[in-house]
């Protein structure tokens, strides 16, 4: 090859140059896409926790107490022991399933709508929760108005006559099903967010996310339930390598001439 010429030796350290510059510029790229959708799925994971927590609460504050007096008289729930009381709006909880699409190329493409059919869960029970305090304040405005005598004794029977067939009967039915599916939603949510934190380690081993512990809790009281989880100490290590590597700067290319 004559002097000034471009050669073998040049053109293959060219080629490997040019394809090494591309797998870190692939590497960064990938980083990047990685780190937006692993926020994506920890704001999902946060709702998940949010719903827990206020389902989880609005349990032991109205209905607890009330369904284990129940049992312990070996009885049936009577609507009127369940107090009204002031539910949230039903967009207090923000969870956007569509923003989730790219888990439909996980081992579990059916997440996303399982997660969208819990936030629809979540949000019929804030309905008939609102909808079973309105019916609760009308039977006690009902009950005023029948200007009872203090100290009678007044039977479940009486409160019936009182409020009226059909505003007890769509009492009794609305409380009956807050009682019978919310214990099942709130199991339905600690699932699936095993399942879904399963599925995320699973695709990005090397972040961290949020998880929460259910707990007892006694009415009135707040509690922390969320923390992030740690992957493991040689996952953590790579993901540093990989972040030095989207962080170090590209150095242009240089061809011996």
């Amino acid at each position: 090859m004559a002097d000034g010429g471009f050669g073998w030796s040049e053109g293959i350290s060219a080629f490997v140059g040019a394809t090494l510059a591309f797998a870190v510029d692939w590497v960064r790229a990938k980083q990047d896409r990685h780190r937006e959708e692993s926020d994506i799925a920890n704001r999902a994971l946060l709702s998940l926790a949010q719903m827990y927590a206020n389902l989880q609460n609005l349990w032991n504050q109205l209905y607890e107490e009330p369904v284990s007096a129940a049992k312990l008289a070996d009885r049936p729930l009577f609507p009127n022991e369940v107090r009204a009381t002031s539910p949230m709006p039903e967009e207090a909880i923000a969870l956007d399933v569509p923003s989730l699409s790219f888990l439909l190329r996980s081992r579990d493409p059916d997440l996303p709508n399982r997660l969208g059919l819990i936030v629809s869960s979540f949000r019929q029970h804030l309905i008939s929760e609102k909808v079973r305090s309105e019916l609760h304040l009308e039977m006690q405005s009902k009950i005023e108005a029948a200007q009872i005598p203090p100290g009678a004794e007044v039977t479940v029977g009486d409160l019936r006559m009182i409020c009226g067939p059909k505003l007890w009967a769509q009492l009794l039915s609305t409380t009956d099903g807050q009682v019978e599916t919310i214990p099942r939603t709130i199991a339905d949510i600690i699932e699936l967010q095993k399942q879904t934190l399963a599925v995320l380690r699973f695709e990005f081993p090397s972040r961290r996310f949020v998880k929460f512990q259910p707990q007892k809790l006694e009415p009135g009281k707040s509690f922390r339930t969320v923390e992030l989880s740690r992957p493991p100490v040689w996952r953590r290590a790579v993901r540093a390598y990989f972040d030095w590597l989207r962080k170090r700067p590209s150095k242009p290319l240089k061809l011996n001439t």
